[in-house]
Protein backbone atom coordinates (compact mmCIF):
# COMPACT_ATOMS: atom_id res chain seq x y z
CA UNK A 1 0.00 0.00 0.00
CA UNK A 2 1.18 3.50 -1.09
CA UNK A 3 -0.20 6.72 0.59
CA UNK A 4 0.17 10.13 -0.07
CA UNK A 5 -0.65 13.17 2.31
CA UNK A 6 -1.59 16.10 1.31
CA UNK A 7 0.95 17.44 3.59
CA UNK A 8 4.42 18.18 2.84
CA UNK A 9 6.94 16.71 5.11
CA UNK A 10 7.97 20.72 5.82
CA UNK A 11 4.87 21.42 7.16
CA UNK A 12 4.34 18.14 9.22
CA UNK A 13 7.95 19.11 10.72
CA UNK A 14 6.53 22.81 11.03
CA UNK A 15 3.70 21.20 13.19
CA UNK A 16 6.10 18.81 15.04
CA UNK A 17 8.30 21.60 16.14
CA UNK A 18 5.07 23.64 17.01
CA UNK A 19 3.83 20.47 19.74
CA UNK A 20 7.93 19.67 20.93
CA UNK A 21 8.67 23.25 21.53
CA UNK A 22 5.16 24.33 23.28
CA UNK A 23 4.36 21.43 25.87
CA UNK A 24 7.57 19.36 26.41
CA UNK A 25 9.09 21.67 28.42
CA UNK A 26 13.12 21.27 27.27
CA UNK A 27 15.42 24.06 27.06
CA UNK A 28 16.40 23.16 23.51
CA UNK A 29 14.12 24.71 21.12
CA UNK A 30 13.64 23.05 17.58
CA UNK A 31 12.56 24.26 13.76
CA UNK A 32 11.20 23.00 10.82
CA UNK A 33 14.95 22.72 9.40
CA UNK A 34 16.54 20.37 12.22
CA UNK A 35 13.67 18.12 12.32
CA UNK A 36 13.71 17.40 8.59
CA UNK A 37 17.70 16.67 8.37
CA UNK A 38 17.42 14.15 11.69
CA UNK A 39 17.70 10.78 11.37
CA UNK A 40 14.86 10.78 13.85
CA UNK A 41 11.70 8.36 13.15
CA UNK A 42 8.80 10.67 14.31
CA UNK A 43 4.90 8.71 14.24
CA UNK A 44 2.45 11.27 13.90
CA UNK A 45 -1.18 11.22 15.30
CA UNK A 46 -3.29 13.08 12.52
CA UNK A 47 -6.80 14.58 12.48
CA UNK A 48 -7.22 15.91 9.26
CA UNK A 49 -4.57 18.33 7.96
CA UNK A 50 -3.43 18.89 11.95
CA UNK A 51 -0.57 17.20 13.87
CA UNK A 52 -2.24 16.47 17.18
CA UNK A 53 0.22 14.14 18.17
CA UNK A 54 3.64 12.91 17.70
CA UNK A 55 6.52 10.75 19.01
CA UNK A 56 9.99 10.30 18.26
CA UNK A 57 12.60 7.59 18.30
CA UNK A 58 16.44 7.95 17.14
CA UNK A 59 18.55 4.19 16.87
CA UNK A 60 21.61 4.54 19.01
CA UNK A 61 23.12 1.82 18.25
CA UNK A 62 21.83 -1.71 17.44
CA UNK A 63 21.39 -2.40 21.29
CA UNK A 64 19.34 1.13 21.99
CA UNK A 65 16.70 3.41 20.68
CA UNK A 66 16.11 6.39 22.54
CA UNK A 67 12.23 7.57 22.63
CA UNK A 68 11.83 11.14 22.80
CA UNK A 69 9.47 14.06 22.35
CA UNK A 70 6.19 12.27 22.96
CA UNK A 71 3.11 15.26 22.96
CA UNK A 72 -0.16 15.75 22.34
CA UNK A 73 -1.97 18.56 21.99
CA UNK A 74 -3.72 19.63 25.13
CA UNK A 75 -7.11 19.36 23.36
CA UNK A 76 -6.45 15.66 22.44
CA UNK A 77 -5.12 14.27 26.07
CA UNK A 78 -6.73 11.61 27.50
CA UNK A 79 -8.12 10.08 25.11
CA UNK A 80 -5.34 7.54 24.10
CA UNK A 81 -3.08 9.33 21.86
CA UNK A 82 0.05 9.16 23.60
CA UNK A 83 -0.57 5.12 24.66
CA UNK A 84 -1.08 4.57 20.75
CA UNK A 85 1.37 6.47 19.75
CA UNK A 86 4.22 4.37 21.96
CA UNK A 87 2.61 1.25 21.02
CA UNK A 88 3.42 1.82 17.20
CA UNK A 89 7.22 3.34 18.25
CA UNK A 90 7.64 -0.15 20.31
CA UNK A 91 6.11 -2.07 16.87
CA UNK A 92 8.53 -0.24 14.90
CA UNK A 93 11.76 -0.91 17.55
CA UNK A 94 14.64 -2.35 15.61
CA UNK A 95 16.86 -2.71 18.72
CA UNK A 96 16.45 -4.82 21.63
CA UNK A 97 16.51 -2.52 24.04
CA UNK A 98 14.10 1.06 23.84
CA UNK A 99 15.25 3.90 26.62
CA UNK A 100 13.28 7.22 27.45
CA UNK A 101 14.57 10.42 29.55
CA UNK A 102 11.91 11.95 31.65
CA UNK A 103 11.59 15.26 33.99
CA UNK A 104 10.75 13.69 37.18
CA UNK A 105 8.39 16.14 36.99
CA UNK A 106 6.48 15.08 33.82
CA UNK A 107 3.59 12.58 35.29
CA UNK A 108 1.80 11.54 32.58
CA UNK A 109 4.52 10.55 30.46
CA UNK A 110 6.41 8.64 33.55
CA UNK A 111 2.33 7.17 33.40
CA UNK A 112 2.26 6.60 29.46
CA UNK A 113 5.79 4.74 29.95
CA UNK A 114 4.62 2.44 32.65
CA UNK A 115 1.51 1.66 30.95
CA UNK A 116 3.76 0.75 27.60
CA UNK A 117 6.33 -1.88 30.12
CA UNK A 118 8.61 0.64 30.68
CA UNK A 119 10.83 0.40 34.12
CA UNK A 120 12.77 3.25 35.77
CA UNK A 121 16.04 1.85 36.47
CA UNK A 122 17.76 5.87 37.48
CA UNK A 123 17.68 9.30 38.37
CA UNK A 124 19.70 12.26 37.62
CA UNK A 125 20.44 15.38 38.01
CA UNK A 126 20.57 17.77 34.73
CA UNK A 127 20.46 21.26 34.33
CA UNK A 128 18.59 21.97 37.22
CA UNK A 129 16.26 19.16 37.54
CA UNK A 130 15.77 15.51 37.88
CA UNK A 131 15.48 13.33 34.96
CA UNK A 132 14.23 9.51 35.36
CA UNK A 133 15.94 6.46 32.51
CA UNK A 134 13.23 4.06 31.72
CA UNK A 135 14.39 1.01 29.83
CA UNK A 136 12.35 -1.55 27.79
CA UNK A 137 13.36 -4.48 26.12
CA UNK A 138 11.71 -5.51 22.94
CA UNK A 139 11.11 -9.22 23.57
CA UNK A 140 8.19 -8.60 26.13
CA UNK A 141 9.69 -12.04 28.26
CA UNK A 142 12.81 -9.95 29.18
CA UNK A 143 10.71 -7.27 30.10
CA UNK A 144 8.47 -9.07 32.04
CA UNK A 145 11.96 -10.61 33.98
CA UNK A 146 13.12 -7.24 34.30
CA UNK A 147 10.35 -5.94 35.81
CA UNK A 148 10.72 -8.79 38.09
CA UNK A 149 14.38 -8.09 39.49
CA UNK A 150 13.85 -4.74 40.21
CA UNK A 151 10.93 -4.97 41.97
CA UNK A 152 12.92 -7.71 44.21
CA UNK A 153 16.43 -6.13 44.15
CA UNK A 154 14.96 -2.41 44.69
CA UNK A 155 11.98 -3.81 47.15
CA UNK A 156 9.61 -1.65 44.70
CA UNK A 157 11.37 1.78 45.25
CA UNK A 158 11.44 2.56 41.39
CA UNK A 159 9.36 0.17 40.20
CA UNK A 160 6.63 1.63 41.98
CA UNK A 161 7.43 5.37 40.30
CA UNK A 162 9.18 6.23 44.35
CA UNK A 163 12.51 7.87 43.56
CA UNK A 164 15.40 8.93 45.94
CA UNK A 165 15.83 12.56 45.28
CA UNK A 166 19.38 12.60 46.91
Amino acid sequence: MKIISTLTKSEIAGQICELINKHNGWYRRFTPANIEVTNNLYVVELLGNKVIGVGGMRKLSNIHTEFMHLCVRPEFRRQGIAIKLSIKRLNLLETPIALSYIRNNNIPSMMNSLKSGFVPIEESRKRGYNILTFVRFKDESDNVALQSILKETLNGVLYTGRCNRG
